[in-house]
């Protein structure tokens, strides 16, 4: 998108921003909203004792857009909000209008009882967090460090992990981490020319060339031995009730760990269940060539053409490991047909040039992967955290799902707004209380809905959260 006030897109915002206010008075009556970057909107609710430091919660207005040939494929209208009785229904239902409306209409509630924070407690809402927070949650992290300084948050909660049974038994599984990210652009230049005249490869079949050989070539899964993840088997191990024979394999993980050993031949063997069980994507770097652009007409060889993949890098790697595995992987490609080659501004000429290959960072997407928030019992956040979960399930009104909920760290396979936040505390919680089905309820996609009796609980849970961390004198 344009900048905000050339590009009208940005404008739906304006509406938005008036209907929360209207929709909750009481918020808007008794905390301060700060307009940042226009759009993204902080709301601070001033606690009576400075001395302790703020709760930040977080969600973002934006959502992915429908597209004109999906419309309908819609059982409902996309942007209606429709309630039939059980579910809503509607694009943003769950990525994050039930983040949003949920973290307000508690504050709201909470209001209207009387209850008055002795901490501060902040909601942070950004506007473009599904194309990288770059305008929203980038200024707002830089607006929150300005006035309350670094290492100055008691926790952060963001959307990311939620709730899911696991061979009968319910999991809260908050996100501790986050992958890094890369998006690569990989551009081929060639002399332009007569389609009737073509030489042996044109720039397209180069690019095609480059992105097979990177797709012969994928990232082997590696389960590191200070994975969350690790903690989450070793749980479900526990509690749910996992094959003999991985619970044997963690308990033997696990007891190595705690003697300061690796036991690398157990790890491994957990690492290929883990892949069969739930796929390889938490475990390894992902990447995925989604762009191709090139030529302008069928009888003109195109001069430049560009490609662009992403990737997801796992938590053991960096991005300066993954820069050097694609030259590596690239550059007998370019040798082999007399290609220049720069691999993120290392340049290779060769003897008689047929063209280039370049890779470079796109659009400044450049992120190491992030540092792992505290998740065991010693850990204050994290007990607050797993304590009101488990108070609020077990008061719920519905009893579905198995007695009691255990938390168990987990990871997110993309990123979220935190990542612009990383400087303001190191207990960070990337958590819905929502129950994802298979589908993740349809979030990104047609039908895209949440139950309603389950929006009902994720209200009831901010509130809960925010009154317990109010409580606390531990953060």
């Amino acid at each position: 998108m344009g900048p905000i006030g050339n590009d009208t897109r940005w404008d739906v915002f304006y509406e938005f921003a008036d209907y929360l206010e209207k929709a909750f008075p009481r918020v808007h009556a008794h905390m301060a909203r700060t307009r940042v970057m226009t759009h993204a909107l902080v709301y601070e609710w001033r606690g009576k004792e400075e001395e302790h430091k703020p709760l930040l919660l977080l969600g973002h207005q934006d959502v992915v857009p429908v597209l004109r040939e999906t419309r309908g494929m819609w059982t409902h209208e996309p942007y209606g909000g429709e309630y039939d009785g059980e579910r809503i229904w509607g694009r943003g239902a769950m990525d994050d209008k039930s983040g949003v409306i949920g973290a307000l209409a508690a504050m709201e509630l909470l209001l209207e009882a009387g209850f008055a924070p002795s901490r501060t407690v902040i909601l942070a809402l950004g506007c473009d967090e599904e194309t990288g927070g770059k305008v929203g949650a980038y200024h707002i992290g830089q607006w929150l460090e300005a006035k309350y300084g670094k290492d100055s948050m008691a926790l952060i909660v963001d959307e990311g992990g939620g709730m899911a049974e696991v061979r009968g038994q319910m999991f809260a599984l908050p996100a501790v981490a986050e992958k890094g990210y890369l998006d690569v652009e990989l551009r081929v230049e060639t002399p332009g020319g007569h389609s009737s005249v073509p030489p042996p490869h044109t720039g397209i079949g180069y690019a095609a060339l480059a992105i097979a050989e990177l797709e012969r070539h994928p990232h082997t899964p590696h389960l590191d031995p200070q994975n969350p993840l690790l903690s989450f088997i070793g749980c479900a191990a526990k509690y749910a009730a996992l094959p003999p024979d991985v619970t044997r394999t963690i308990k033997r993980v696990t007891d190595a760990l705690a003697r300061d050993r690796v036991d690398k031949k157990a790890l491994k063997k957990l690492e290929g269940w883990w892949a069969e069980y739930a796929g390889t994507a938490m475990i390894t770097t992902t990447q995925a060539a989604d762009i191709i652009r090139g030529g302008a007409k069928v009888n003109a060889l195109p001069e430049v053409v560009t490609a662009y993949i992403n990737h997801r890098i796992a938590l053991s790697s960096s991005v300066a490991e993954l820069q050097a595995r694609l030259a590596r992987v690239l550059r007998p490609v370019a040798k082999e047909y007399a290609l220049d080659f720069d691999a993120f501004g290392d340049v290779a000429l060769a003897d008689k040039t047929a063209g280039k290959l370049s890779l470079a960072p796109a659009w400044n997407s450049t992120l190491d992967p992030g540092p792992v928030s505290p998740y065991t019992v010693d850990a204050p956040a994290w007990r607050i955290l797993a304590g009101t979960t488990k108070s609020v399930y077990a008061s719920r009104g519905q009893k579905r799902g198995s007695a009691d909920v255990h938390m168990a760290p987990y990871l997110t396979t993309g990123n979220t707004d935190t990542k612009r936040y990383w400087n303001l505390t190191r207990n960070i919680y990337r958590f819905a209380y929502l129950v994802f089905e298979g589908t993740f309820n349809n979030a990104h996609t047609v039908d895209e809905y949440i139950e309603a009796n389950m929006f009902v609980e994720q209200v009831r849970w901010f509130a809960n959260f925010i009154v317990n961390v109010d409580e606390s004198r531990e953060i």
